[in-house]
Formats: structure tokens, C-alpha cells, sequence
């Protein structure tokens, strides 16, 4: 084997070498994160994710969703606006847009902000499946535009869809309710979503 042949088998064992270390402590910075989040240490959360560590295992898409779930879980909503800008601004690929489009418009959604959530709401209708862009609708009329005439099509909606969505589609009643101005019925469905969320 001539010396060009060892250097590239060198290389070779090198990359997979360094590939399978690096995917071992990524796996365990993971896990590391998990029970951090259990504990509510947030802060060795966010000093990890920016120590360099924490940028050389995790791409930057992936290091700021980590920090929008410490924003989230800490309710901090500046640095939930600051990140969803950033992230909505970012180059992604279509399933992080996907996922990014629908939390940051779940998230305006749920705070009111039809300035925000309007264009959100317009990029799902024209790119996203139907069955996102109808739960982008429900949610836009109940919360945004305050109608509450939804009600017969969000209990039969209730009817069909699997246990892992009905405590949205239940806090979809209480809002259309609330909306009505039956505080009865809001109460009702508000203790329902409960039991799902």
C-alpha cells in the first residue's frame, strides 16, 4: 500500500473515530439536559448550550430550541419573542420550518398577538397540510377573531380525534365559550382539557 493509500485509511479511521465520540456525548449532554430540565436547573442549561461544549455538539437551530424551551418552561416572554424572531428568520429545513411556524403560532396564538400570528396563520394556510391549516383556523377564529360560533364543529371534532389532542381541542371549547359569554360551559371545558394536557 502506498503512503497516499495509509494516509487516506488514516483519515478514514480518524472521521469515524471522531464521529462516534462526539455522537456519545451528545447522547449524554442529551440526557444531561433531561435531568437538568426535571430539576429545574435552567441556568447550567443555557451556560452549557453556549459554552463551546455546547456548540460543537449542537447546531445553532437546535441550541436556540433548547433555549426557547427554557424561555418557555421560565415564562420569560421577552426571550420567547426574541427567539421565535431569530428562529423564524433562520435557514431551516422544511420540517423545522414546519415545527417552528406552528409553535410560534400556537404561542402568539395563546398570548393574543394577531400583529404576529396573522402572517404565521397566511404561511400555513398556502404551505402546510389541510388538516394543519384547519387547526390553524379553528384556533385563529376562536382566539384572535373571538367567534364562538365554532362550537357544534369543535365538539363533533371531539368526536374523532385521538385522546393526545383533545385537551387542545377542549381548550378550544372553554375559549369559544368564554367568547359566548357562558361562563358555565367555559369552566366545563376548561377542567376537561385538563385531564389531556
Amino acid at each position: 500500500m502506498n503512503g497516499w493509500a495509509q494516509l487516506g485509511v488514516i483519515l478514514l479511521i480518524g472521521v469515524v473515530i471522531y464521529s462516534v465520540v462526539k455522537r456519545i456525548v451528545q447522547t449524554r449532554t442529551e440526557n444531561q439536559y433531561m435531568q437538568w430540565f426535571g430539576e429545574g436547573k435552567f441556568d447550567r442549561i443555557l451556560a452549557s448550550i453556549d459554552s463551546w461544549k455546547g456548540k460543537w455538539l449542537f447546531p445553532l437551530y437546535n441550541r436556540d430550541h433548547l433555549k426557547l424551551q427554557v424561555a418557555q418552561m421560565t415564562n420569560d416572554k421577552e426571550q420567547i419573542d426574541a427567539l421565535l424572531d431569530k428562529m423564524l428568520a433562520m435557514k431551516t429545513t422544511p420540517e423545522q420550518r414546519k415545527e417552528i411556524v406552528m409553535r410560534a403560532f400556537e404561542y402568539f396564538i395563546y398570548e393574543q398577538d394577531r400583529r404576529k400570528a396573522k402572517p404565521l396563520y397566511q404561511e400555513i394556510k398556502q404551505h402546510f397540510d389541510k388538516k394543519t391549516a384547519h387547526r390553524a383556523r379553528l384556533m385563529y377564529e376562536v382566539y384572535i377573531t373571538h367567534k364562538g360560533d365554532l362550537v357544534d364543529e369543535l365538539l363533533e371534532l371531539a368526536k374523532t380525534i385521538p385522546d393526545s389532542e383533545k385537551g387542545t381541542c377542549y381548550l378550544l371549547l372553554a375559549q369559544s365559550y368564554k367568547n359566548k359569554h357562558d361562563d358555565e360551559k367555559q369552566r366545563e371545558y376548561e377542567q376537561l382539557a385538563k385531564q389531556y394536557l
